[in-house]
């Protein structure tokens, strides 16, 4: 075994309900609009509780409906974009009070010299 790499563990798994497997290698048309061939599952949405068809490799990642699923993702992006903006807007505060304080300096300074 390489030195750093891990060991495979095996972590049993309980699924919260009973769910209806399909393992005949069949053409099953997916919740997603795409066909599949192999086992497919039947979940629940975790948002709505509709229905949605998926292979059964996804099972343990997949928790929503198609619908749900791109809401999600859009509110994230969304979320994402408007604190990108609030950064960029308090960068661009930041650089202009900096701007500020160095022509109030180099004013000062120019104000002595005139002085003397």
């Amino acid at each position: 075994m390489a030195k750093g790499s891990k060991k495979d563990e095996q972590v049993q798994v309980q699924a919260q309900k009973p769910v209806e497997v399909n393992e005949k290698p069949e053409l099953v048309l997916l919740s997603s609009g795409k066909w599949a061939i192999g086992p497919t599952v039947v979940i629940t949405c975790e948002e709505c509780g509709a229905e949605r068809i998926i292979k059964k490799q996804d099972e343990f990642q997949v928790t929503k409906c198609v619908a749900c699923q791109k809401k999600s993702l859009n509110r994230r992006r969304y979320e994402k974009k408007r604190d990108r903006k609030r950064e960029e807007r308090a960068e661009a505060k930041l650089a202009e009070a900096y701007k500020l304080v160095a022509e109030a300096e180099a004013a000062r300074k120019a104000q002595e010299q005139q002085e003397q």
